[in-house]
């Protein structure tokens, strides 16, 4: 568990955003900058055009990129 003080900072530092429905957030092969949590919504995980996957709120994305310093290994998609 993260201490109160430092899960506060993180919570301050994250960003609003929305997306179009059809719109892609994550590009698979891009180099990845920002990891994302869905507040609502429904998703689809993509690997070239084939859908293999999907998920909806509460989940955290895009934060292996970032971790392991590697492109997007799939894209996302909002519905």
């Amino acid at each position: 568990m993260m201490e109160t003080e430092r899960l506060e900072e993180v919570i301050g530092a994250m960003v609003s955003r929305t997306y179009e429905a059809n719109s892609f957030i994550i590009r698979e092969g891009e180099i990845g900058f920002h990891f994302f949590v869905s507040v609502e919504g429904k998703f689809e995980v993509m690997k070239g055009n084939k859908t293999i996957d999907s998920f909806g709120a509460g989940v955290v994305f895009g934060e292996l990129a970032i971790l392991y310093k590697a492109k997007r290994f799939a894209s996302i998609k909002g519905e």
